[in-house]
């Protein structure tokens, strides 16, 4: 990939940061995502729900809750973007079927936003309980049925779910909206950061001569204090195609879950945080691009007012909300003493459970933050108080 990405640089010039991460992960021969398991122990990762069926059990829970608040009698349409292994939607899916409430409202079908073939094949052995990963290359393999008994099929943009989802939808995207390109910016005198090639046969970053287009300096705050920020345009192209979707069904909402920031906290305010990922370490992002993942923190405040300048009536958004805190008022305490006394539960899986707990609440569980998009219109009554998961802090202990 390096070459194929020196090879462009040398025939049209520097790089943005966007075009590189678009490459990087998602060249179709060379991608990270693209032909091979990047997730799990094995893998250069973990994800929270990897690491615990807690987390999906949850999601599962509070689904049920913001249906219910919707009194919308429509089938409820899943839909996740960025499935990694098919981990969460199994454990939702699983969760329905123990939850007369759920699986009602889950009528509707389970669609996967996913492009890597090599992640589609293995969100269908998950997904399915088949015995081994099968290639999905081909159209007929799009539509199957997950073990649970929902009709799943996958998408390769969201555009596509207006022909094949009729109705309302819930839409999860866990640690998806980190993984989009972004552009890099430094100022005072905004100048976007690019990639070049450096004479020992590897990459480096240099600065744009040009001012940025009006387009992408909108996106910069007006009181911004920073020197160093990084903006994803497609992370807001994303969540506008979310906001919109729910508006027009005048029903339905979006959970977004990733590491990230809020501007109106001080002391989380980031500036340069594009890094790769390796093997469970962090490394140089220009090293080696398509053997890494790469990520940057995502910035909630600029969703927010991607979702405001839409001005679209009938929508509320929520958070973002810290995952302890989340996962906290969901009920993960009562959750993990249900399982830690469980008559099967050995030693270890007592205690596997419980180290689970604490990575999700501890180690993660204040750089993970979660932001909900409703549709319902109980969410947008007068006195309405917010869903379970984005409560103030104080409502819980």
């Amino acid at each position: 990939m390096l070459g194929v990405i020196r090879e462009l640089i040398k025939s049209k010039g520097p790089i943005t940061v966007a075009e590189y991460f678009k490459l990087a992960l998602t060249h179709p021969e060379h991608g990270y995502y693209m032909n091979k398991d990047v997730f799990g122990i094995k893998g250069d990762f973990t994800t929270s729900p990897e690491i615990s069926q807690m987390f999906g059990e949850l999601i599962a829970v509070w689904i049920a809750n913001e249906h219910a608040e919707s009194r919308d009698p429509r089938p409820l349409h899943l839909v996740e973007l960025g499935p990694g292994r098919g981990t969460l939607a199994s454990d939702v899916t699983r969760v329905a079927t123990k939850l007369p409430q759920l699986r009602s409202a889950l009528s509707g079908r389970l669609f996967l936003l996913e492009v890597s073939p090599a992640m589609r094949a293995i969100q269908r052995h998950n997904t399915t309980e088949s015995s081994s990963p099968t290639s999905v290359n081909n159209d007929n393999w799009r539509e199957f049925e997950t073990a649970n008994g929902f009709r799943a099929s996958w998408l390769d943009s969201l555009e596509q779910l207006s022909s094949q989802a009729d109705g309302p939808c819930c839409f999860l995207a866990h640690e998806f909206l980190d993984a989009l390109p972004f552009t890099n910016w430094r100022g005072g005198e905004w100048r976007e950061v690019l990639i070049d090639v450096c004479s020992n046969a590897g990459l480096k970053y240099r600065l744009s001569d040009s001012p940025p287009p009006s387009d992408l300096l909108a996106c910069i705050r007006s009181n911004e204090t920073r020197r160093h920020i990084e903006v994803s345009p497609m992370s807001g192209d994303f969540v506008d195609q979310l906001a919109r979707h729910v508006t027009s069904q005048g029903a339905g909402f979006a959970l977004l879950a990733d590491y990230g920031y809020d501007v109106a906290n001080p002391d989380e305010l980031k500036t340069d945080t594009l890094r790769g990922f390796r093997k469970h370490r962090v490394r140089d992002p220009l090293l080696d691009p398509g053997e890494s993942d790469l990520t940057a923190d995502v910035d909630f405040d600029y969703l927010k007012r991607r979702i405001a300048r839409l001005g679209l009536p009938g929508l509320a958004v929520f958070g973002p909300s810290p995952q302890r805190a989340f996962l906290l008022q969901m009920g993960i305490a009562a959750r993990l003493s249900a399982l830690m006394s469980s008559s099967s539960a050995s030693s270890e899986t007592r205690r596997n459970h419980l180290s689970a707990a604490r990575t999700l609440l501890e180690s993660m569980g204040q750089r993970f933050k979660f932001l909900c998009i409703s549709g319902s219109p109980g969410r947008l009554l007068p006195g309405c108080q917010a869903p379970p998961g984005f409560l103030p802090e104080t409502k819980f202990t």
